[in-house]
């Protein structure tokens, strides 16, 4: 189940690249990064806890799932207000 998640942002993710000047404006990149690395490591362990050894329950798991979410929406305002912030920077310019 986890595997589809990363699936679903691999594409915004892999679209990146593109804006290599907006990502360098990004204000809360440390704490998407550190957010993604946390999920992507806690995920699996969690989910083995919670199925295969009993002693968790989906509460867990759910947490970690809302840490990803958390993480998207972090990068996604952060990209969004770095291209208003870059797109007003060239305006001024002109």
């Amino acid at each position: 189940p986890w595997l589809r998640k990363v699936a679903d942002a691999a594409l915004y993710v892999s679209l990146l690249p593109m804006f290599s000047e907006q990502l360098k404006q990004l204000r809360y990149m440390f704490v998407t990064v550190n957010s993604f690395l946390a999920a992507a490591v806690l995920a699996p362990v969690f989910w083995h806890m919670w199925i295969h050894t009993g002693v968790a329950n989906s509460n867990f798991y759910y947490s970690v799932t809302l840490i990803y979410g958390g993480a998207q929406m972090i990068l996604l305002v952060d990209c969004i207000a770095s291209t208003v912030k870059y797109d007003r920077e060239i305006k001024i310019k002109r």
